[in-house]
């Protein structure tokens, strides 16, 4: 129990560096190249991707066939030495070797997690212990597929010196030097774990008449086997760790229908970054598949090289440094530049306003005075309706009868209502018809005599000449 809080303690202080001195540009500032050279039963193939702006590239691509078995060392060196010279490829340059599944041992098995700083060395020590071979005799590589309780599950993956050391001298000797080797069944859960978030499931291809199995527990491969229909999807028997059954499966160049699972993918259908896997053999996307891995996660990549030494990547301090101190400053110019620059608007608007000043005195000053001829026009205006209104009262006074007296007189527009008292009403329609500023002459409602003041009481309406 102590042990297993030491390792989540340890943990949690590793992503708690990675926290610190993480650096944003990492991903665009690792390899620009990857060649990747994948070695199956009856020839070679070679990728070449190149990574620009975080996308792919693959810049030439070449496979070759020799007869139905392997290549031999000094043939396969020959061989890819020229396709090296054909692709020009650079001395910098990134190469991963992918070696067949069936030359890797695969075995799983559990340790105490107080071991787990010492797993490397235990393994070399111990080696005869996990499996039938010595430390000597092998190139391993070890994964941490989970941890429970106080327990380590790990995946040992290791491949006879005596088979892969030839191809790795006879390499040496054409002058290519290789970075890491690795399997078919790593580089592929590798980077189906990178493009579609892959963690456990199972890889089927097709293999000549038979099925071959990949069974991936938290994106290893812990069994690659040869396996019967009613058993595709379930853990092979002699596992004893991972789940009875997966509900993922990916395709490779094989269609099966009406499998039970939740999220099956055709591997023909995948493009990762502008790198599409359609219409490729299973050679290629091997081949592809293993360039990506390295490109993106060469540090999780199973690399049968390090005899299970896991080298811890040193952060560029530094570089997150100063890239830290970059970022701040642009966020520092995003904040205060649009100020600084307001405040230039406000001073350069400041002076066109104190330029315009004398302007706008003179606009206001045109202002008043045509405020002032607009009122003398409506005076003159009003002056003018007030001389016609006093024509046409003097023109009814002059032609009504002295019985007769006017209570109200309205003119509006050319319209004018005229109301009062006579002695005869009927007779004032022929006397006002007889003006020449009035025409259209009619009474607006009957006449009626008042008993009051024993007179009819009128109301005439006209129209303005």
């Amino acid at each position: 129990m102590i042990a297993q809080k030491k390792a989540i303690i340890k943990k949690i202080l590793y992503k708690t560096k990675e926290f610190l001195f993480y650096n944003p540009f990492k991903e665009y500032l690792s390899w620009e190249s990857v060649l990747s050279i994948t070695l199956f039963k009856g020839g070679v193939c070679v990728s070449y991707i190149k990574k620009v702006v975080n996308r792919l590239k693959l810049k030439h691509f070449k496979i070759s066939y020799f007869s139905d078995s392997y290549p031999g060392p000094d043939e396969f060196a020959i061989k890819i030495k020229t396709i090296f010279s054909e692709m020009k490829v650079k001395n910098n340059t990134y190469i991963i070797l992918t070696i067949p599944d069936d030359w890797v041992l695969i075995t799983t098995f559990t340790l105490p997690a107080n071991v787990i700083e010492n797993i490397p060395q235990l393994l070399e020590f111990e080696m005869d212990r996990f499996t039938p071979l010595t430390a000597e005799q092998v190139f391993f590589d070890y994964a941490i597929v989970d941890l429970k309780e106080n327990k380590i599950y790990i995946a040992l993956f290791l491949v006879k010196k005596d088979k892969l050391k030839p191809y790795i001298d006879a390499l040496n000797e054409k002058g290519i030097n290789l970075n890491s080797i690795t399997f078919s069944g790593a580089a592929l859960s590798m980077f189906f774990t990178i493009s579609e978030n892959l963690k456990t499931g199972v890889i089927l291809q097709q293999n000549k008449e038979e099925i071959l199995k990949r069974f991936i527990y938290n994106k290893y491969p812990i069994y690659s086997g040869i396996c019967k229909e009613n058993t595709l999807l379930k853990k092979p028997k002699t596992l004893h760790i991972g789940p009875k059954e997966v509900d993922t499966v990916i395709f490779l160049n094989i269609s099966l229908n009406d499998l039970p699972v939740k999220k099956a993918i055709n591997a023909d259908k995948i493009s990762f970054k502008g790198l599409k896997l359609k219409g490729d053999t299973t050679e290629e996307i091997i081949s592809k598949a293993a360039a990506v891995s390295a490109l993106y996660k060469d540090k999780e990549l199973i690399n049968i090289l390090t005899s299970g030494i896991h080298k811890i990547e040193k952060r560029p301090i530094l570089a997150t440094i100063i890239i830290s101190i970059f970022i701040i400053f642009i966020l520092c110019l995003k904040l205060f530049i649009p100020l600084i620059k307001e405040k230039k608007e406000v001073e350069y608007l400041s002076g066109i306003i104190e330029t315009l000043k004398p302007q706008v005195v003179r606009v206001e000053q045109m202002k008043k005075h045509q405020q002032n001829i607009l009122r003398n026009i409506k005076a003159i205006r009003s002056f003018k309706s007030s001389s016609t209104t006093l024509e046409i009262l003097k023109e009814i006074t002059l032609l009504l009868p002295k019985d007769t007296w006017v209570t109200r007189l309205i003119i509006k527009d050319k319209k004018i209502k005229i109301e009062g008292y006579s002695d005869s009403a009927t007779g004032l329609i022929s006397i006002l018809e007889s003006s020449s500023l009035l025409k259209n002459v009619s009474f607006s409602s009957p006449v009626y005599k008042d008993r009051r003041l024993k007179k009819e009481r009128f109301k005439i309406k006209a129209e303005l000449e």
